[in-house]
Order: C-alpha cells, then sequence, then structure tokens
C-alpha cells in the first residue's frame, strides 16, 4: 500500500546530489501541527479496496506487518492502537489472531469493522482517545502494540500512553516509532516538508523508547530497527537515492546499521 502521508515529492532537475543539496539548503522549513481524527481518516480514504484485494490474496503488505505476525501467535488476543484502516490486523486476523483495533476517529473504527466483515475476519473496534485512560480492563489483551503512533505525542503524553498500553497488555507491548537514526529516513522526511509534500503532521523520530518502556514498569526490553528500504523510499529518486540504496544493499554483513525506518521496541509484563 501506498504511504498515504507523504505526496510524490518534485525532483531536482538532473538529479544530481550537488542540485539535491543546493535546493535543498535554500528550501524554508516548514511548521506542523498534529493531525485531527478528520484529517487522519481522509488520508486512508481512498485505499479500502486496495486493502481488501491485498489481504483476500495474501499479498505482502509491509515488513512490519510481517514483524508483528513472527511476534505474536495464533489464538492470542492483540490490541492496534491506532489502527486507521487495520491493514495489519485484519493480516493478523486471517492467520489466527483475534484483532481489535483502537483509533480516534469514528470513521476508522466503522472502516475496520466493515473491511473485516467483507473478509470474513472475527475483529472488534474501540474509539477512543489515547492521551486519555482506555476504556480497557487491565491485562485485557496478550499483546498491544502499534505503529506510526507515538512519535506525533508529546513525551508527556508518549509517557502516559505506553503505560497505559503495558496496563491493559497480559503479555507485552510493541511500539514501533519512525527511526531518527535513519539517515535516509530523515533527509526524505526534511525534504517533503519543505516542499509542501508531507502529509502526517508533526512527527517527533525516536531514537530510543527505553526510558517509555522502564517507567512504565516493563522488562526484558530490547530494540532494534527494521525496513531500510522503506527509509529510502522518502528520498526522491535520483543520485542520492541511488547511492545510498547501491551502499546499503552492498553492505559485508547482514546488519542494517540501524538505518531502519522502523525503531521496534518491545518490553514484557
Amino acid at each position: 500500500m501506498r504511504n498515504p502521508f507523504r505526496r510524490r515529492v518534485p525532483e531536482t532537475a538532473d538529479n544530481s546530489i550537488e542540485t539535491f543539496l543546493t535546493w535543498f539548503q535554500s528550501a524554508r522549513p516548514q511548521s506542523y501541527k498534529r493531525l485531527d481524527s478528520e484529517d487522519w481518516a481522509a488520508a486512508h480514504d481512498e485505499q479500502c479496496a486496495q486493502l481488501q484485494s491485498q489481504i483476500r490474496n495474501d499479498a505482502f503488505l509491509n515488513e512490519w506487518t510481517t514483524e508483528i505476525e513472527r511476534l505474536t501467535m495464533p489464538g492470542e488476543t492483540v490490541l492496534e492502537i491506532g489502527c486507521a484502516l487495520g491493514a495489519t490486523s485484519l493480516y493478523l486476523g486471517r492467520r489466527g489472531r483475534v484483532v481489535t483495533g483502537l483509533d480516534y476517529a469514528q470513521r476508522m473504527c466503522d472502516t475496520f469493522i466493515t473491511n473485516a466483515a467483507a473478509l470474513g475476519i472475527r475483529a472488534d473496534a474501540i474509539c477512543a482517545d489515547i492521551t486519555r485512560p482506555l476504556p480497557i480492563a487491565d491485562n485485557a489483551y496478550d499483546v498491544v502494540w502499534h505503529a506510526g503512533v507515538i512519535e506525533h505525542f508529546t513525551n508527556d503524553e508518549a509517557q502516559f500512553i505506553i503505560r497505559e498500553n503495558a496496563r491493559v497488555a497480559r503479555r507485552c507491548v510493541i511500539s514501533m516509532a519512525p527511526n531518527a537514526a535513519s539517515l535516509a529516513y530523515r533527509i526524505g522526511k526534511e525534504y517533503a516538508e519543505r516542499t509542501g509534500g508531507w502529509l502526517a503532521g508533526e512527527e517527533h523520530p525516536k531514537y530510543t523508547q527505553q526510558d517509555l518502556f522502564i517507567n512504565a514498569g516493563l522488562r526484558n526490553i530490547r530494540e532494534y530497527s527494521i525496513d531500510m528500504n522503506f527509509a529510502l523510499a522518502f528520498l526522491p529518486p535520483g543520485k542520492l537515492r541511488d547511492t545510498l540504496t547501491t551502499i546499503y544493499q552492498n553492505l559485508p554483513t547482514s546488519d542494517d546499521i540501524h538505518q531502519g525506518y522502523l525503531l521496534v521496541t518491545i518490553g514484557e509484563k
């Protein structure tokens, strides 16, 4: 599926690194605010038919979908925070997980249930504001997870969110946030913001989420990055993307040198 939060950004005249850097330095930074629930829902409006087709045909969605599948087990109850269309949750539902999507836009919750019904998947939805206590009992779900959520909140809000995640989780909490150490993502994000091609609103990438997890009482915390190719896709076509792609793809080891788009943090109860 396409990224609903990034327009196609303009290419430089000759796609050289020099031209890109000259243009980049002259472009003025812009400020962005957090998306409200309607902006969030509108960003996904055109993807429902595509989503249903992909899920029905077991088509590859993205690397974080396969990562969440790896980290969960059939039969487990899995709550996705900030589910939007719930693509990954629907994928998990097809693979034996009992899935629930939570979102602050009622339209997203309704769409999630509609898509689940169309695909014959058992699913529930909860409409709630995650900056307030969740209307969910303690230890209600085996796994609580989210991708592309925590970076839109202040540190105090993020700490509250992870504490609530930990409260309602029985086994573990998984948070996937844009990786502040990813060079391609950081340059591409800044470029999209300066060209008006950024649609995700205010976003603060993370170098680590360990303190948030420790303060929430979670243990056995581990952290790593995934999806280097998606990070590269943030860059406009041209020599810079080509050069970084060649470097990353020809590393002498399987280590991604922490350049994946998403920082994955896992904490156990």
